[in-house]
């Protein structure tokens, strides 16, 4: 179906009050390019009088070897209830050292130390 990218009301939940939740969900236009996507470390507090933006990075798994990441600028008003998410379908690529996917990109390769069962590498 896609990803689904949710925001929550921070300022609402710290003040202990009903807060909002928005979310989108991305089929990449019906690609589904965009499966993967993994949130910045954001230490950001938005205030009532600021529209928080998130930004993420993802779907390395789509081309291997690979030479890009593709970002994600998720932006929310909690007040208005609209949520936007720019670089749907990898309009936004970041280019990066060459890499290949461990595993091929499908299925468990990767051991752990004790026990037989193999770990699946996500791509």
């Amino acid at each position: 179906m896609g990803v689904n990218v949710c925001a929550y009301d921070g300022v609402a939940m710290r003040a202990g009050t009903t807060a909002k939740q928005l979310c989108i969900l991305d089929n990449s236009n019906g690609t589904l390019f965009d499966d993967s996507m993994l949130p910045a470390d954001n230490d950001y507090v938005a205030s009532s009088t600021t529209t928080p933006s998130e930004v993420l990075l993802g779907s390395i798994d789509n081309v291997n070897p690979g030479s890009n990441v593709y970002e994600y600028v998720f932006t929310v008003n909690f007040a208005a209830g609209t949520a936007t998410l720019a670089g749907v379908n990898g309009t936004m690529p970041l280019a990066v050292p060459s890499y290949s996917l461990a595993c091929g990109g499908f299925g468990a390769c990767i051991p752990q130390p004790g026990v037989s069962a193999l770990l699946d590498s996500l791509a």
